[in-house]
């Protein structure tokens, strides 16, 4: 068995577009409509950086639309989720994409016998979409696979797999009648490794003046850092989610929701971890990963709330409005009003909400967030105000 990450690549160039100068949307709908892919694929660069990366998808849109050439990770999704992908080609090719992201892939050559199971090919996953090279990529991590397959749109907006038109049908009832187990063998080795790696910080080897570190939490959360080395400053953290697939080599799969990036993997018997064939540093990382935790969980239960308190200014008690919105933007009226970013920070299980304004002016002191006894999210100790219509104030004003 071999693992295989494929990548089918979902290009900005739609095959039977018209030409890029016979423009078929105006400029400004692109720039509208495509924001959000955009920002998606170019969100950390700045400058020129960012104008080139723009500038095919741009382009793309005022020769198609921009349903076909703006799409994001989370439009595919949820086109692909719970979908049967049929390829009418030498080799019948049917792939199946589960919402729970498990996929079934399943090729019949001409030849095939159903009295014969060792003529076709079955490989079973996970699935996901991601930016990959400056297009959409749908990410197969199986242990049997063929190379990649190229996934384009032509100018009508109709898939094509390797050029050939693919007929897409409901597989809601296949998905949840369908179970991806491995083996035995697989689901012990499985089984095994993810206890030696789960709620650990694994050091990589120094690369030059840098050094990077990965901390594989029991719940799939995954954080991944890059430090200076000489400073010990953080200057890089991405979150994602960590996997791990068994087979004649064990692959641990880093989902950075940009990039996916494989190692190999392998656990010595007196427990030491090889990333690549290098012995890696082991560190413990409970407390790490169970602020991660409650920051997930903070995050997720503070959205699309308000709460009303009194804060201590000097000796002056001041009446404060906050708005958290769902989109990551807050409002906060007190003795005038300001708008900005919120996020939860959480160190050693102390949670603080911490807002930076629209000028990148940090709010302080921070304000503290918690669960009380009854699991009801608060701030400052106060419980959320159930009224949609001070939410919608606060959050489509």
């Amino acid at each position: 068995m071999r693992q295989l990450v494929m990548f089918l690549m979902l290009g900005s160039a739609m095959l039977g577009a018209p030409r890029l100068g016979a423009a078929r949307t105006p400029g400004r709908t692109c720039r509208t409509d495509c924001a959000p892919r955009i920002e998606e694929q170019c969100g950390t660069l700045a400058g020129g950086a960012r104008r080139r990366c723009q500038r095919p998808l741009l382009r793309a849109c005022k020769a198609t639309t921009p349903a076909i050439a703006c799409e994001t990770t989370s439009d595919l999704t949820r086109e692909l989720a719970d979908r049967k992908v049929r390829l009418a080609n030498a080799v019948q090719s049917e792939l199946t994409l589960c919402e729970n992201r498990q996929f079934l892939l399943t090729e019949l050559p001409p030849n095939f016998d159903p009295n014969d199971p060792s003529v076709g090919n079955e490989a079973f996953g996970t699935w996901g979409v991601h930016v990959v090279g400056g297009a959409l990529g749908l990410v197969l991590a199986d242990q049997q696979a063929e190379a990649p397959r190229r996934l384009e749109r032509n100018a009508a907006g109709t898939l094509l797999v390797d050029g050939v038109p693919a007929e897409l049908d409901d597989a809601a009832a296949t998905c949840a009648a369908t179970t991806f187990d491995p083996s035995d063998a697989q689901r012990a080795a499985l089984v095994a490794l993810s206890r030696a790696l789960a709620d650990r910080t694994l050091v990589l080897p120094e690369d030059g003046s840098s050094q990077e570190t990965l901390t594989l939490c029991s719940s799939g959360r995954l954080l991944h850092e890059t430090l200076d080395t000489v400073t010990a400053a953080v200057v890089s953290a991405i979150d994602g989610s960590w996997t791990i697939d068994v087979g004649g080599s064990n692959i641990l799969v880093l989902d950075q929701g940009n990039a996916t990036v494989p190692f190999g993997l392998d656990v010595r018997a007196d427990g030491a971890v090889l990333l690549d064939d290098a012995v890696v540093e082991q560190r413990d990382a409970r407390a790490v990963c169970a602020d991660l935790d409650l920051t997930d969980r903070l995050t997720a239960a503070l959205a699309g709330k308000v709460f009303h308190f009194t804060q201590q200014l000097g000796a002056i008690p001041v009446r404060t409005k906050l708005g958290l919105c769902d989109s990551g933007r807050y409002t906060l009226d007190t003795t005038s009003s300001e708008h900005g970013t919120w996020r939860v920070a959480v160190i050693n299980g102390i949670a603080a909400i911490r807002l930076v304004d629209d000028q990148g002016v940090p709010q302080l002191p921070a304000f503290r967030a918690a669960f009380d006894a009854t699991g009801g999210v608060t701030v400052q100790g106060t419980a959320p105000v159930d009224d949609p219509a001070e939410l919608a104030a606060a959050c489509n004003g």
